[in-house]
C-alpha cells in the first residue's frame, strides 16, 4: 500500500488556499472557506487534493481522527448551507 502520509512540517500556505477558493463555485462558498480556521482548511486540503483518510489526517495535524471527522462534516455542511442559500 502506498504511504500517502505527508511530512508533520506540512502545512496550507496561502497559495494553496487560494487555489481552494477558486474551485468553489459560488462566491459565498468560497467566502465561507477563507473564514475557516487553519485547521478546517488543512482538512478540507488533505482530503481533496492527497484524498488522505481521518486516521491520517489526524496524524498530520496531531489530533483524534474523531476531531478530523467532526470538522470536516462541519465544513462540508457550512459549504453546502452557502450553496443552496447564498
Amino acid at each position: 500500500m502506498e504511504d500517502k502520509l505527508i511530512s508533520s512540517d506540512f502545512w496550507l500556505d496561502d497559495k494553496i488556499a487560494f487555489t481552494i477558493y477558486d474551485l468553489l463555485p459560488t462566491k459565498a462558498m468560497a467566502d465561507t472557506y477563507l473564514s475557516f480556521s487553519s485547521e478546517k482548511k488543512n482538512i478540507i486540503y488533505l482530503t481533496t487534493f492527497h484524498q488522505l483518510n481521518n486516521k491520517e489526517i489526524a496524524r498530520v495535524l496531531g489530533c483524534t481522527p474523531q476531531n478530523v471527522s467532526k470538522m470536516k462534516v462541519r465544513a462540508i455542511n457550512q459549504l453546502k448551507e452557502e450553496k443552496a442559500y447564498g
